[in-house]
């Protein structure tokens, strides 16, 4: 039994080890695990709406980068790059795959379990991180700092969930917690308050509204030092100056540096791609359309930096920035109607507001972020809430 017991958990930390690495690159050991867990675990009944997710981002995605490449819509230096795409988002379909059948084996605590799991290395390295060089930001076992605060915002309300099922490992929950805090990333000071302000308006449990309460206040008497934070500091004078002079004032000379302005013009043209193509792009035709799109239109052209010239010149990939507008870009509506039918049904539902706050912190991150692993997070999301709904049958 105890033997059992170990396996179990030396899967469990394993597989967890497996999310929290997957944005730097491992992908031999995300497959791997993967195909671990499918083979394992490749009898259980999938929920249809996680089906029809899968399908709704492959199969549009694919079939339009076939035809893409098939009628030369793009030059022919495109296509390695609309295949090496498409290479990307079938991983990351077949990696989440393999983690939700996993998931959807263990009952809700064990999930939430999973999720403490994964915080451990993740604490272990910030704190390193940390103490060997506090003043610079916290990334984790994250590629970058903006991705390490898309993990923050969607474990903490999860291992508060957990701790509320097990309060033994207090000492890891509010460890990870603490030590997230100085990961500092412009989405994660962002959204941040918003999911506390969440809390706040519609939890019962007075402790946990009382102990949002302190950190707001103690929140709003830090606001001068926050401002202050370089941060934010470039997106107040990224804000001030488009307000002032509009998109032709965003320029090198404004000292609005060039990763603010290549952000701001790949948003646009994921927004004009959208609209020009509701059901999709393709995987990989971001990259050609921006660079047409750059070009070409009256007001976009007039932007400017390193990167966008980079990426005019084909030296560097134009992505839109964004790892939610990567998927909605490719796959259009087919993407956006499942995700919007997720999130309805986890609003109606009476799974908890920790949960519910977890999964719309992520998608208010995606929003901001590139390089996470998005579809891991939403069958964790999705899991939970499968078991929560086993739980209040029983009752």
């Amino acid at each position: 039994m105890k033997l059992s017991k170990l396996y179990n958990d030396l899967e469990m930390l394993m597989i967890g080890f497996a999310v929290v690495i997957f944005t730097l690159g491992y992908t031999s050991f995300s497959l791997i695990t993967a195909l671990y867990c499918f083979l394992k675990f490749r009898t259980i009944k999938w929920p249809y709406l996680v089906v029809i997710l899968f399908f709704s981002i492959l199969i549009p995605g694919t079939i339009l980068t076939l035809w893409n490449i098939f009628i030369s819509k793009y030059d022919s230096i495109y296509t390695v790059g609309m295949l090496y795409r498409t290479r990307f988002f079938w991983i990351r379909v077949i990696f989440a795959s393999g983690i939700f059948v996993y998931l959807y084996s263990l009952n809700y605590k064990e999930i939430l379990k999973f999720v403490y799991y994964m915080s451990i290395p993740c604490t272990v390295i910030g704190l390193l991180q940390l103490v060997s060089n506090p003043v610079k930001r916290v990334t984790m076992l994250a590629y970058e700092a903006s991705a390490a605060g898309m993990y923050y915002l969607f474990m903490v309300p999860l291992l508060l969930e957990y701790y509320k099922v097990n309060r033994r490992h207090k000492f890891w929950v509010f460890l990870f917690i603490f030590t997230g805090l100085f990961i500092r990333s412009k989405a994660q000071i962002l959204v941040l308050p918003l999911m506390l302000l969440y809390f706040i308006f519609t939890s019962d449990n007075r402790k946990l509204k009382g102990g949002v309460i302190i950190i707001i206040v103690i929140g709003l008497l830090s606001l001068p030092f926050i401002l202050q934070m370089d941060q934010l500091k470039g997106l107040n004078h990224f804000m001030t100056v488009l307000n002032k002079e509009g998109i032709t004032g965003l320029t090198e000379k404004n000292q609005v540096w060039s990763t603010f302005t290549f952000r701001f013009s790949s948003f646009l043209v994921a927004l004009q791609l959208l609209g020009d193509n509701l059901f999709g792009s393709g995987f990989g035709a971001f990259h050609p359309e921006y660079i047409e799109i750059m070009i070409s239109d009256e007001f976009l052209s007039k932007m400017t930096g390193v990167e966008i010239k980079g990426a005019l010149e084909n030296k560097y990939y134009a992505s839109p920035k964004s790892i939610f507008f990567d998927y909605l870009v490719s796959s259009g509506l087919f993407f956006l109607v499942p995700i919007t039918l997720i999130v309805i049904k986890f609003f109606k539902s009476n799974t908890s507001i920790l949960i519910k706050a977890s999964l719309y912190s992520f998608l208010l991150v995606s929003l901001m972020v590139e390089l996470s692993p998005f579809l891991v997070f939403l069958v964790i999301s999705l899991a939970l809430f499968y078991k929560s709904k086993e739980i209040i049958c029983k009752i």
